[in-house]
């Protein structure tokens, strides 16, 4: 392949975009319902607990949105949410499900640690140095699954599993014995004043980070959707075996989305550290569930890069409501967390649903839009 045609294949082909009225009401009521059926079961939970349901609705609400306060606390807790979510998306799409984004997620907080303690240079470009090599190292993490999974056929939900303990593990030693303050053993070292993102509204925890993690939703949508490379990860995912006769690399077109994903799982680990915390504790508990949680976010997203921006921001404002729902409605932690889980599960019941509905594509769909010769390895139009 020439550089010509490899500069193709990230040619980008504008979308022919519809506006079905009906459809967008659909697609909002949907969500809305599920979310007050959620409210309501949740309520009912509470009620047989016995605590007053009225006001745990009340300090949810006040929590996530009931003030200035509020509000950049959920958007805050939205920023890593946002790009694991992203991350597990990306995999989905191929059929492939990453359970791995938890220790890819450790791994780049890991890196944003070391390289924005290691030195300090103009601030913009001590971020994008961190989020470049907390991609790499996300990435080099699903590696040896993406490999497994293309040419030996392992199974990517065991693999990505194990490779979470490795992680774990490697990064808590380092923590522990490499990267630790002198003086506060207990932690990694602070990253530097440059490695960090500035604040967006004084006197809480919400910077410029929240931008940068939108950012990158849209940018996933674009490389999804309007590129070859996300149009054969789509493929894989909606038939492999018509995709490999249309001419797509089954194999690579894997791996590839694997690692993206690792990826970006990566970069969620490293904005968490660069936006909020400044450092991890040595039992990774600044950094854990964020992998987990994303899960969570691209299945409420409906596996969908701009979904899953609304779906952080509701999980986001779920974590923020958890204090307030603890000190205004008496409810305690462990109550608080089944509460907040109802809520989550029933409104993902449609998406998962969804995820687990048998979905293909046709050869002649395929050949349709690649507009190519099967036996071709040429991919240059989506």
């Amino acid at each position: 392949m020439n550089m010509k045609e490899k500069l193709e294949r990230f040619k980008i082909t504008l979308p022919k975009f519809k506006f079905d009225p009906n459809a967008l009401l659909e697609q909002i009521s949907n969500p809305l319902i599920a979310v007050i059926v959620g409210l309501i079961i949740s309520d009912i939970f509470l009620a047989i607990m016995g605590f007053d349901a009225i006001a745990a609705t009340q300090a949810l609400f006040r929590g996530s949105m009931g003030s200035q306060y509020a509000i950049a606390s959920t958007l805050s807790k939205s920023v890593p949410l946002m790009l694991s979510g992203l991350a597990f998306a990306v995999a989905a799409r191929a059929k492939i499900f990453n359970i791995g984004t938890e220790g890819q997620f450790y791994m780049g907080a890991l890196v944003a640690v070391i390289v924005g303690s290691m030195f300090t240079i103009w601030s913009p470009l001590h971020i994008l140095i961190i989020i470049i090599v907390a991609f790499l190292a996300g990435g080099l993490l699903a590696l040896p699954a993406a490999l497994l999974k293309a040419y030996r056929g392992v199974n990517e939900v065991i693999t990505t599993i194990m490779l979470n303990w490795i992680a774990y593990y490697l990064v808590k030693y380092i923590a522990s014995h490499i990267i630790y303050d002198p003086n506060k053993p207990y932690k990694t070292v602070d990253v530097s004043n440059t490695a960090t993102f500035p604040t967006l509204i004084s006197k809480t925890d919400l910077t410029f980070a929240i931008f940068v993690s939108i950012l990158f939703a849209i940018l996933v949508y674009f490389y999804m959707w309007l590129t070859v490379d996300g149009y054969e990860i789509r493929a894989v995912g909606l038939n492999p075996h018509a995709a490999e006769y249309a001419g797509i690399n089954v194999k690579l077109t894997t791996i590839k989305a694997l690692v993206v994903s690792g990826g970006l799982a990566g970069i969620g680990g490293a904005l968490h550290i660069m936006a909020t915390v400044h450092y991890f504790d040595t039992a990774l508990t600044y950094i854990m569930n964020y992998g987990f949680d994303g899960i969570t976010v691209s299945l409420l997203g409906r596996n969908h890069p701009l979904g899953i921006i609304f779906s952080a921001i509701f999980l986001g404002g779920l974590r923020a409501a958890s204090p307030a729902m603890q000190i205004f409605a008496k409810i305690p932690k462990e109550i608080v967390v089944v509460s907040q889980g109802i809520i989550i599960m029933i409104v993902a019941i449609p998406s998962i649903i969804d995820l687990l509905r048998k979905q293909e594509i046709s050869v002649e769909e395929i050949m349709e839009k690649k507009e190519v010769n099967p036996s071709s390895e040429d991919k240059t139009e989506v």
